[in-house]
């Protein structure tokens, strides 16, 4: 699947068909438009962009069109030239430009298709006085008046390629490509505020055909919330027996329903490893997999600094040069690392800590750290390549803490303000980073799928 926001060919033929829901292209075809819906609901910057060249379908796209332009080369080479191919480069062409123009600009579109007079083209042909290249010439003069600013230079570039006809038609339906890019996202931008005044209803009802594709499409959902719920639990301890409510609904479940999808939300970010992650939540799931482990090194940053600073005492605790520069040289070292992979990077974190602790010490004009305090500072920063280790549960809990009291806050609430403890504090950046990218991720989720939670949750036995 393409990641979020990438474009294909295809795109500009709309999002709308819908045909055999049982068919592979119609399921792909529900998936793309609850791409885009989703998108454009939680990232107010969305838009749609190029496939990118160094993707798979960006490297299959040049293959296949690497093929089309030698078979174009080989047929306008040969005496005399086959233009059959580039005529019907012209007929696509000349689609593609009225598509970019609108219904009321009708001289343009006559125009258009006054020049670009396919008939007459191959009549030319077959005279043997067809111009392709003063045909190209105006396609590039149209392309000009109905391009945004932005393509200006792009287009410009056009009349100077060289090498003959081929390289020039490539560089044209690349523009082309730009170009239809430019007018799929201003048509988006001009939906937008329809599509997110529906975009809830529309992504839920996309899911229930997913599920009439796929009636199995629940299973990890139910696990997550199954965990969910089995950790609220825990936290209440004991509950009495009875029957409670949740929102509205009888059961037995005991703890409040927003509760128990808060800590399946966060357990995604800051749960043990292997934590279930659910099928509702799989556009977003690079994201949420980039997300955590965000939260995963920042556990280990702010564990680092914890240790050090306690072990330093007033020599440097309270040096702010020095916290940042640990803080930034253990980001540096986890940078890239999986999380399975975070212990390898304890020893290169350790020496690095004890160089940059006996820099900052004779910068300071301090006394050196004797052999104990030393050894004492390699093992506890050792000690946290272990998750199980209780400075790292500390700093674990607080953020989970955090993140639940930021998430799915009752809309009276101020819904811009994050609040983060100060015992968070040397972290308090990219955790706010964190919660304002993840929070709308899921509050939009919460209100698409609400009614499928609500349903699972009140069939878990207590």
């Amino acid at each position: 699947m393409k990641k979020a926001g990438e474009e294909s060919d295809s795109t500009s033929q709309g999002v709308g068909n819908s045909g055999d829901i049982n068919s592979s292209s119609s399921f792909e075809a529900i998936v793309q438009n609850m791409t885009i819906a989703h998108e454009l609901a939680i990232d107010a910057d969305f838009k749609l962009k190029e496939i990118r060249s160094d993707s798979i379908e960006g490297q299959v796209k040049k293959v296949v069109h690497q093929a089309f332009w030698d078979v174009l080369q080989e047929d306008i080479s040969k005496d005399p030239p086959n233009y059959e191919q580039a005529i019907k480069l012209l007929a696509e062409i000349k689609e593609i430009l009225l598509s970019l123009t609108f219904e009321h600009n009708s001289s343009l579109r006559e125009n258009i298709n006054s020049i670009l007079d396919i008939d007459l083209i191959k009549q030319q042909s077959q005279h043997g006085n067809v111009d392709i290249q003063g045909y190209a010439n105006f396609i590039i003069q149209i392309m000009s008046k109905i391009c945004v600013p932005a393509r200006d230079e792009d287009i410009g570039k056009l009349t100077t390629v060289e090498g003959g006809l081929v390289p020039l038609f490539r560089e044209i339906f690349h523009v082309l490509d730009l170009m239809k890019l430019d007018m799929a996202n201003y048509r988006l931008s001009v939906l937008r505020p329809q599509i997110l005044q529906q975009s809830v209803e529309y992504e839920r009802q996309k899911f229930k055909e997913y599920l009439s594709a796929n009636p199995n499409g629940l299973l990890s959902t139910k696990e997550w919330l199954k965990r969910g719920h089995d950790i609220a639990r825990s936290e209440l301890g004991r509950v009495s027996e009875g029957t409670l409510q949740v929102d509205g609904h009888e059961g037995t479940i005991r703890v409040e329903f927003v509760d128990i999808c808060r800590h399946c939300y966060v357990g995604i970010l800051l749960g043990e490893g292997g934590f279930p992650f659910p099928e509702t939540l799989f556009l977003d799931s690079y994201r949420a997999a980039e997300m955590r482990l965000s939260c995963q090194y920042l556990i280990k940053v702010a564990s680092v600094i914890a240790v050090t600073l306690n072990i330093m005492g007033r020599h440097l605790a309270s040096d702010a040069e020095y916290k940042r520069t640990i803080k930034e040289s253990v980001a540096l070292l986890l940078n890239g690392q999986k999380e399975s992979d975070l212990p390898k990077a304890f020893p290169n974190i350790c020496e690095q800590v004890m160089k940059e602790t006996e820099s900052f010490l004779s910068k300071r004009d301090l006394t050196s750290l004797d052999e104990e305090k030393s050894s004492l500072l390699r093992q506890q920063i050792m000690n946290l390549s272990d998750e199980s280790n209780n400075i790292c549960q500390l700093i674990r809990k607080r953020m989970y803490t955090c993140l639940m009291s930021n998430m799915l806050r009752p809309t009276a609430s101020n819904s811009t303000t994050v609040t983060v403890p100060a015992a968070l504090s040397d972290i308090e950046n990219e955790l706010l980073d964190i919660t304002k990218k993840f929070g709308p991720i899921v509050s939009h989720n919460y209100a698409v799928f609400q009614p499928f939670y609500e349903e699972i949750l009140t069939n878990i036995p207590s």
